[in-house]
């Protein structure tokens, strides 16, 4: 007896095994990270087939990714005033809207990936979360290990519910860059991907 196939689908891993009159199927239910919006899939792979294919690539554009999120984890509720400030002020999300040079927004991904290719090595993408939408946008992307810098603003309360960006932080150690406090004890915090660097 033996295992002669292993079949990962969707929602269940199904495990034939041969016996010496008959095979046995054992389909194994599972719950596995979701696949990522089809965008970020392309993006991966446009950023990464020459990598694969061993063409040595002088285009690889930087992916920042902002976001706010309240002391347990959460996305601060978009009409919260810390939230409004953050969003429109110039030391929060109007800073990197400035010296990014192209935004990721969801389901705009192919329009940008058509002009990369002209575009010089310090190109920066800019991927701002601040709600459900551009949420899963941002788990895409850490799917495909595609942010090399996460800057994120704390607020300094807890919010008990909501959306929660910690559970889709990839296990990974990333590097503080630097930590600003700002009005309103919002602390934003620079982190670096060393796996991107």
């Amino acid at each position: 007896m033996g295992i002669w196939k292993i079949n990962i689908e969707r929602n269940y891993c199904v495990i034939a095994y041969a016996m010496p009159t008959h095979s046995v199927h054992s389909p194994i239910p599972f719950k596995g990270i979701p696949e990522p919006p089809l965008e970020v899939a392309c993006l991966h792979a446009s950023f990464f087939d020459g990598l694969r294919s061993g063409i040595k690539t002088e285009f690889m554009p930087k992916v920042q990714a902002v976001t706010a999120m309240t002391l347990d984890g959460f996305l601060p509720e978009t009409d919260n005033v810390l939230m409004r400030w953050v969003m429109n002020h110039r030391k929060g999300f109007a800073r990197w809207r400035e010296r990014c040079d192209a935004r990721i927004l969801p389901h705009y991904i192919l329009d940008l990936l058509c002009e990369k290719d002209t575009k010089g090595d310090s190109f920066i993408y800019l991927a701002e979360v601040s709600d459900a939408e551009t949420l899963d946008l941002l788990r895409g992307l850490f799917h495909y290990n595609l942010v090399e810098e996460l800057i994120i603003y704390l607020f300094p309360y807890s919010a008990g519910k909501g959306n929660s960006i910690q559970a889709i932080f990839p296990v990974r150690q990333w590097q503080l860059h630097k930590a600003v406090v700002l009005p309103g004890g919002i602390c934003r915090l620079i982190y670096r991907n060393p796996c991107r660097m």
